[in-house]
This record gives C-alpha cells, structure tokens and sequence, in this order.
C-alpha cells in the first residue's frame, strides 16, 4: 500500500493513524491513501472500489460537525470534530469501513433501502454510509480517550 501524504500532519502521525485503523488483513487490499490539506474543504473522504483507493481531504473551520441536523432523520450521528486531527481520524476511519463493507460477507447493496451518489458518482447505500459514520464516530471516541495515539507531533511545522 502507497501512502501520499501532502497534508498538514506529519508523516509519523498519519502512519500511526493508518496503523491503527487497518487491519493486517484490509492492509493486503488497499492500494493507495491520498491525504491532503484543502483550503476549500472543512473534511471530505473517497472510497473508490475498483482500484481500492482512498482519499481524504483535510481543510479549516474547525469546530465542526459531522453531519447536518436533517440526516439525523435518517439514522445520522451528529458529533462535533474539534481538530484537524479528529476530522483525518474520522473521514479515514469512516472511508475504511468502506473498504471493510466491500470485502465483508454481508451484501450491503441488496439490502440497501435506498442508493445515494456520492463523489466520484460511486453508490452506496444510507445503510452503509450509516455504518461508516457509526464506525467513525466509534473510532473518534477511542482516539479521544488515547493519549498513546495523541502524539504531540502531529502537524508539520
């Protein structure tokens, strides 16, 4: 798996992030990670199946929140990112359940109850997109409680 990283974040968190999010066996899969700082963008991830590759976008304008109060109607979590290192954590750990429900035996788009397009025009369905963000939110919450994962070299100066 390549890594790109031309982001705000040092090299050594983002491998510690990516370390701590992948699986040995979801590590054999992914071809590519992009990450990168966007003025433009507050947070904005892509999972692209058919090449199994991954782009995360990272900007400013933090506080903020991860979803709008209506897909709350829709099952949507909505939690506060307070950093640029929550936001990475989240759309990464968000993108690679993406991953996991590729290659996972559950056949997510056959029980899906409706399809949404996303970036890139890739489908998904409310039902995985909803497991994604619950999985994220999982993770943000284990990296708040970690002081292990929190290095204090996280950005590049």
């Amino acid at each position: 798996m390549l890594v790109r990283n031309k982001s705000q974040f040092s090299n050594e968190f983002v491998q510690k992030i990516i370390n701590w999010l992948l699986t040995p066996k979801l590590a054999s899969k992914l071809s590519f990670i992009y990450i990168k700082t966007e003025n433009d963008v507050v947070l904005d991830g892509t999972f692209f199946p058919q090449e199994n590759k991954i782009h995360v976008s990272i900007g400013s304008g933090f506080p903020c929140f991860r979803c709008s109060k209506k897909f709350t109607k829709l099952g949507y979590k909505r939690f506060l990112i307070k950093t640029p290192e929550e936001a990475f954590v989240t759309v990464l750990a968000h993108e690679l359940r993406h991953l996991a429900q590729k290659f996972s035996s559950h056949n997510w788009h056959l029980n899906s109850e409706q399809m949404v397009l996303g970036a890139w025009s890739n489908y998904s369905s409310f039902k995985e997109e909803r497991d994604a963000d619950n999985w994220a939110f999982k993770k943000l919450k284990e990296y708040r409680n970690s002081e292990i994962l929190q290095s204090k070299q996280k950005i590049n100066k």
